[in-house]
């Protein structure tokens, strides 16, 4: 008979999930907002601050606020915002849109909920507008280095094609724009800004100009000259993460180019 009944009320709760986190307090919500949210985000329409607005919030896809240039992980997400979202965005950020820059952890229910209220007093975003089939992003095709490429690694003096160089993992290439007398010269001229907040530790590819890396979750493409990213793909992870810093998520150039093969045909990229 427990068991029974602890069935009987899980169910109930599993069927009016969305009900039970509307039952916050409204006034103790605000109170969390101020506390924890109002540093970064204004409930004024069209006052942007660190982040975006949350006014009319509710029902808002993730990325689409006019005005606010988003992270390509929040625009990726394709996240329509309600109370069953906003609760698993509160509990862990990074869990539900890996790579965002806004690390959220309320993890306690009751302040989610209370939150979650309050901001269901700020409106409702209207519904968005039909994109025209013509303004659809397509995503390129990509292709990466051939096996050829590959093995003949060692003496490309344009790409950088795995971790470590080449096979041999010789991690250095003959070049001479850099020498004793002119090292004490060098200026960083790129500094990428990570879409994300973990801690990384990353070894760049670079192919035809392009320059690929991972930040925790994702796949980055940034032009090699300059500086300017191309597309952002985020892949959700399957299992447990080891350890969310990587250096790559894989030291074998040819898996990580055939991965970009497989994702670069998908309209998930946001960026052409």
């Amino acid at each position: 008979m427990r068991d029974k009944s602890s069935w009987f009320v899980l169910a109930a709760l599993l069927l009016s999930g969305n009900h039970v986190l509307a039952q916050g307090n409204v006034a103790a919500g605000k109170t969390v907002f101020e506390n924890q949210c109002a540093s970064c985000h204004s409930a004024e329409p069209g006052k942007q601050g660190f982040g975006p607005s949350l006014a009319a919030v509710m029902g808002r896809q993730s990325g689409t606020l006019p005005g606010y240039n988003y992270t390509p992980a929040m625009v990726n997400a394709h996240l329509t915002w309600d109370a069953k979202t906003l609760d698993e965005f509160l509990a862990s950020s990074t869990q539900k849109v890996p790579g965002t820059s806004s690390p959220v952890s309320l993890p306690k229910q009751p302040p989610r909920a209370d939150v979650i209220a309050y901001l269901d007093t700020l409106g409702q975003a209207a519904a968005p507008a039909a994109t025209p089939a013509t303004q659809a992003v397509i995503a390129p095709v990509g292709q990466g280095p051939s096996q050829d490429e590959l093995l003949r690694a060692a003496s490309d003096t344009s790409s950088w094609l795995s971790a470590s160089k080449d096979y041999a993992g010789q991690r250095f290439v003959d070049l001479n724009q850099i020498n004793a007398g002119n090292a004490a010269g060098l200026r960083a001229v790129c500094i990428y800004r990570a879409n994300s907040a973990t801690p990384t530790q990353t070894n760049p590819l670079v192919y035809n100009g392009v320059m690929y890396l991972t930040i925790d979750q994702s796949i980055v493409a940034i032009d090699a000259a300059t500086c300017r990213e191309r597309w952002t793909y985020n892949w959700q992870v399957k299992d447990q993460v080891l350890s969310p810093t990587n250096r790559g998520r894989s030291n074998s150039s040819r898996t990580l180019f055939a991965r970009l093969r497989s994702r670069l045909s998908k309209p998930s990229v946001n960026r052409p």
